[in-house]
């Protein structure tokens, strides 16, 4: 809430006013602000890196499968 009003309001030197009004610390406030823009870059990298696996798993195409066929074959002969 009070990242939103002071993009809206461009009222950056009201942190500890907007803190205060809150009932948060602002040394809390900072911390929350850092760990929400990690969480963020992190979930835009994750969201990248789906990609990635999607793009390969399309050019493979079901390549692969006999490795596995041939593997749980393998397994049910030695068991």
């Amino acid at each position: 809430m009070i990242e939103e009003v002071i993009r809206t309001y461009g009222l950056k030197r009201a942190v500890a006013y907007l803190c205060r009004v809150a009932g948060v610390r602002r040394q809390g406030y900072y911390e929350w602000l850092i760990r929400h823009e990690l969480r963020d870059l992190r979930a835009e990298v994750d969201y990248e890196d789906a990609l990635l696996l999607k793009e390969i798993q399309k050019r493979k195409k079901g390549k692969g499968r006999w490795r596995r066929r041939h593997r749980n074959t393998v397994r049910c002969l030695i068991t």
